[in-house]
């Protein structure tokens, strides 16, 4: 599998012009599978403002895909004493074949191996099942109900250990 990282593997206006597009597919694709879209009135447009914004302040992606095929990405960034799992997307033909979800794991897992932080944080929209269940799989427990979703936490030592192990 081919990974590239953002901002180690190359700039701002590379990353956008290599991957942008197959990444707001990706996100159609995946989300969609996981429950109905609600669009605003602004379109891609407004996940194309979000992008450039994450860009600019300093969060991580990771993208993987294989024979030239995209299969998804995580994005995450350091808060204080936590990292921040932005987002976790994976295209549906590959969210069953628990290689692309290890992979982007073990890879989150690398990035975030030397960080001093202790916590990792993630926000799951509550109708997206699938998600909040590979959330508590994978060692995070509910810390926080919202108006649209659900904040995880995990220790981010036994998130590490689990997933450096599976390299």
């Amino acid at each position: 599998m081919e990974v590239t990282r953002f901002p180690a593997d190359m700039d701002k206006d590379t990353f956008l012009t290599s991957f942008s597009v197959q990444m707001l597919d990706c996100i159609k694709a995946g989300m969609g599978s996981s429950y109905e879209q609600e669009f605003t009135p602004e379109g891609d447009e407004s996940w194309f403002h979000y992008l450039r914004k994450n860009l600019d302040d300093g969060v991580n992606y990771i993208l993987l895909s294989s024979d030239g095929r995209f299969r998804g990405y995580a994005v995450w960034k350091q808060h204080g004493d936590s990292i921040h799992i932005y987002d976790l997307i994976i295209r549906p033909e590959y969210q069953m074949d628990i290689i692309t979800l290890r992979k982007l794991l073990v890879l989150l897992a690398e990035d975030i191996s030397g960080l001093d932080a202790s916590k990792l944080w993630a926000y799951t929209n509550y109708r997206n099942m699938r998600m909040n269940s590979i959330l508590t799989r994978h060692g995070f427990t509910e810390t926080e109900r919202k108006r649209n979703g659900t904040v995880y936490t995990a220790d981010l030592r036994n998130f590490i250990n689990k997933f450096s192990k599976e390299r």
